[in-house]
């Protein structure tokens, strides 16, 4: 693996893959780092430090293309999101599962495009570069078989973006009405 060290505080890599691109795989999970409050309808849950339980809408889900993905939040989104503007930092904001839809093995290679197309679609959206970054693939006994640990571009969310993207709205953009009146069919 091609490195650079600057100093104590510093380098740079091109990144590293771990495994063979070409191998089944069940599914693979990456993290988005520096996502706004995208958050679905689906509910989730977790255990609370005094034995609760804690629940929020935080899973979106969609079928595409023969692919099913899943995105959900991190529960404590709104407090990370409010310090994450406080300095240039990069946050795990978001955790995707990427499966087919028909429930069928697929590989990392295939996936491939689909993971770049979301990379550049959602950072299109935003109107910066968001990323998700170190996806594995789980065999389907669950054990990871394939890691890619490259760098991806990605900004600071310090710095709000004109993009188009509005986080309380997350189904396909809808048609205008047709026009009606005198003269139109």
């Amino acid at each position: 693996m091609l490195a650079w060290v600057r100093g104590t505080d510093g380098g740079w890599s091109n990144g590293i893959s771990i495994g063979r691109a070409d191998v089944p795989v069940q599914r693979i999970v990456a993290h988005w780092f520096n996502l706004p409050d995208w958050h679905g309808p689906e509910r989730l849950t977790s255990a609370t430090d005094d034995g609760g339980q804690r629940w929020w809408s935080g899973r979106w889900v969609t079928e595409a293309g023969g692919w099913r993905i899943t995105v959900d939040v991190r529960p404590d989104h709104q407090r990370v999101w409010t310090d994450l503007h406080k300095a240039d930092v990069y946050v795990m904001t978001h955790v995707m599962e990427l499966r087919r839809a028909d429930g069928a093995a697929l590989t990392p290679d295939e996936a491939e495009p689909l993971l770049a197309a979301l990379h550049i679609g959602v950072s299109f959206a935003l109107g910066r570069w968001a990323a998700p970054m170190l996806p594995v693939g789980e065999g389907a006994d669950g054990k990871i078989v394939w890691e890619d640990w490259r760098p991806l571009h990605c900004d600071p969310a310090r710095f709000p973006s004109p993009g188009w993207w509005y986080e309380k709205d997350h189904q396909a953009p809808r048609r205008p009405p047709e026009p009606r009146g005198p003269g139109v069919r």
